[in-house]
C-alpha cells in the first residue's frame, strides 16, 4: 500500500516569520493531521538538507519542531520526521510522528519506506511550496511489512 507524508505551509498574513505547517501522514497502520507554528527559514532550510545523497548511516535528516515549557523544559515534538537509509540500495525509512500541540494525549506515528528519487521530488515540492509557487509537498512511499 501507498504511504505518504504532506506537508502544508501557510505563511502569516502580515509576513512574519511564523507560518502554520501542517503535516498529514498516511499510512495503512496510521494516519494523522496535526499543525504546528513554524518558521518559514526552518523548513526551508530543512528541505534543503533532503537534496544530501547519499544520506550516511547514523546520520539521519531529522525535522524536529516542538514546544517546551517556559523553562525549556519537558520538550514535546509536534512535527517530527526522522529519514535514513535501511540498506545499501539506497532504500529510506521515513519516520513521521506528530502531536496535538494542545493536547499531547493525541498523537499519531508512522513509518514507511521510499527512495532518494522521491525524497528529491519531495524536496523540489518544498522549495516550490516556501517560494509559494506551489501549495503542498507529498513524500510518497510504501508500507512496511
Amino acid at each position: 500500500m501507498t504511504a505518504s507524508l504532506t506537508l502544508t505551509y501557510d505563511f502569516s498574513r502580515d509576513d512574519d516569520d511564523f507560518g502554520w505547517l501542517q503535516a498529514k501522514v498516511q499510512s495503512s497502520k496510521a494516519s494523522g493531521v496535526f499543525g504546528f507554528w513554524v518558521q518559514w527559514q526552518d523548513v526551508e532550510q530543512w528541505g534543503e538538507t533532503l537534496f544530501r545523497y547519499p544520506i550516511p548511516r547514523g546520520d539521519p535528516l531529522i525535522a524536529d519542531w516542538g514546544q517546551s515549557d517556559s523553562d525549556g523544559g519537558n520538550y514535546q515534538p509536534i512535527v517530527k520526521v526522522t529519514i535514513a537509509p535501511i540498506d545499501r540500495s539506497g532504500h529510506l525509512e521515513v519516520v513521521v510522528h506528530l502531536s496535538d500541540h494542545a493536547d499531547q494525549r493525541n498523537q499519531c506515528r508512522a513509518a514507511f519506506g521510499t527512495t532518494h528519487a522521491e525524497l528529491g521530488r519531495f524536496a523540489v515540492e518544498i522549495r516550490e511550496m516556501m517560494a509559494r509557487r506551489g501549495s503542498d509537498a507529498e513524500l510518497t512511499g510504501q508500507d512496511f511489512g
